[in-house]
């Protein structure tokens, strides 16, 4: 089968022979060449090449600015991968740094997301907006404590970047860093004003999406800079929120109640953003056995089985719904709801 230079030139990037890839990119003609997803030999080189093949190729006249059909730049691709040399070879080439993806996302953003310090130290003089967000509401700052990156959300922090905003669904920096468990960065948040009485969109306050995630000491360290402790002076256990109980206990109360169970898988997209992959609804009476919850339908004569639930929820809640990790890049949104 004969391959196309162009052709070539991918293969060889992609499997890092530098020598062959610079051979080829010195006698093809059209040096931004497109793959099957309008990426350009820059676009690859700068997620898996080499600095000599991103400086041969600039130097060669590729499109410093080329984006995919995500609408990624090469700066974006760096700036993802934590390439320090390569965002200064695109700069000195006239890379405009404050291009978006489809998404809104940009190079601070990815920076800031992926732990890169060094890059964000040198991107954000040149990012017009240090609070941009994406079409999801995510500053860096908010990518930063989502990932517990609290080097960089001290530097943020330092640097003007607002600790109190919030993206679509109403989370705020310290809520993030919270349910995440990230201490470090919730500690540095809550030091530079972070408010923990600002909830979510569900009602959701920082300490109790802490405790959700079986992150107990946070929890209750959240809930102290509230100045009204974290627990429940009515419950032995420790980190008990007021108004409610375990979710197992909640389940019990319902068995034998027609319920539905909701499932919407959820990926990745890239790096960060996600993408419904449809909606499941099961109609059925809510049991129990020795093992685990479930709800017996009927009309397909099986057993759904209800896990992953956070280990507390509101008493008083007709309806439950969770976020249940399941393997990297995947997640299923689940919810119970009494009929």
């Amino acid at each position: 089968m004969l391959f196309s230079k162009s052709d070539k030139l991918f293969k060889v990037i992609d499997s890092g022979k530098t020598e062959e890839a610079l051979s080829i990119i010195r006698k093809i003609k059209n040096i931004d060449c497109r793959d099957k997803n309008g990426n350009t030999p820059l676009l690859i080189s700068c997620g898996k090449g080499s600095l000599t093949i991103v400086r041969e190729l600039l130097d060669s006249g590729a499109e410093v600015n080329a984006v995919n059909s995500d609408n990624e730049t090469p700066a974006l691709i760096a700036a993802k991968t934590g390439h320090i040399e390569y965002i200064s070879h695109l700069i000195d080439h006239n890379a405009d740094i404050n291009i978006k993806d489809r998404s809104g996302y940009g190079v601070l953003h990815a920076a800031a997301g992926f732990g890169h310090l060094a890059m964000v130290e040198i991107l954000l003089p040149m990012c017009r907006e240090k609070d941009s967000p994406d079409i999801f509401g995510n500053t860096p700052l908010l990518y930063a404590a989502m990932y517990g990156h609290n080097n960089i959300v001290e530097f943020l922090l330092e640097s003007g970047a607002s600790a109190g905003t919030q993206n679509v669904n109403g989370s705020t920096p310290l809520l993030e860093a919270a349910a995440g468990g990230h201490t470090s960065a919730a500690k540095t948040l809550m030091q530079y004003g972070a408010s923990a009485d600002i909830p979510d969109n569900e009602g959701l306050l920082p300490h109790e999406a802490a405790y959700n995630n079986e992150h107990y000491e946070l929890s209750e360290l959240i809930s102290q800079s509230r100045g009204n402790g974290a627990a429940d002076s009515s419950s032995k256990e420790p980190g008990r929120l007021p108004g409610f109980i375990k979710t197992a206990e909640w389940l019990d109360l319902n068995l034998g109640k027609n319920v539905i169970y909701a499932v919407m898988r959820q990926t990745l997209v890239g790096e960060i953003d996600s993408r419904d992959e449809g909606k499941h609804e099961y109609s059925g009476i809510l049991k129990k056995d020795e093992k685990e919850y479930y709800v017996f339908s009927e009309s397909l004569n099986s057993r759904i089985t209800i896990d992953g639930f956070q280990p507390q929820c509101p008493k008083k809640s007709q309806s439950l719904k969770w976020n249940d990790y399941r393997t990297h890049g995947v997640f299923l949104e689940k919810s119970v709801t009494v009929e």
